[in-house]
């Protein structure tokens, strides 16, 4: 038969485990560099979404042509995002209406929406540098 304080030890360690954190799939850091015909882009978003269509999307922010992000192990289809804001246009039809900003993506869509871009992730530090074209 169990003492009460055995009984209460194997509660405590049972507790603790139960309340473990599930970091979910392995990663691993990927970082690079991200230009526009040459010029590093001043700022973006840059995801990354499982290969096969099955498992966790993760991204980041890009900041002077630079970003670095957490993603999962594994190929990887590679999206970036830059929007512009272009002008301004009423919420509603109503003078006093606010205003809502327009944006206009300025990275072609073959890098994003149609994106051909991929990324391999491996265990450990990865680099994946991506230089973007605009079409002439």
């Amino acid at each position: 038969m169990l003492s009460i304080r055995t009984f209460v030890c194997l509660l405590g360690l049972l507790v603790l485990l139960g309340c473990q954190k599930d970091d979910g799939p392995a990663k691993s850091p990927v970082s690079g560099q991200v230009t526009l015909d040459g010029t590093p882009l001043a700022e973006g978003q840059i995801s990354f979404m499982p290969g096969n269509g099955v498992g966790i999307s993760t991204g980041g922010k890009i900041t002077n042509g630079t970003y670095r992000v957490d993603v999962p192990l594994g190929e990887m289809r590679v999206e970036i995002r830059a929007p512009k804001k272009v002008g301004e246009k009423s919420a509603y039809d109503a003078p006093d209406s606010p205003k809502m900003p327009i944006f206009e993506e300025k990275i072609p869509v073959k890098y994003n929406s149609n994106s051909e871009l991929k990324a391999t992730v491996a265990k450990g530090a990865n680099k994946a540098d991506f230089k973007l074209e605009t079409p002439k």
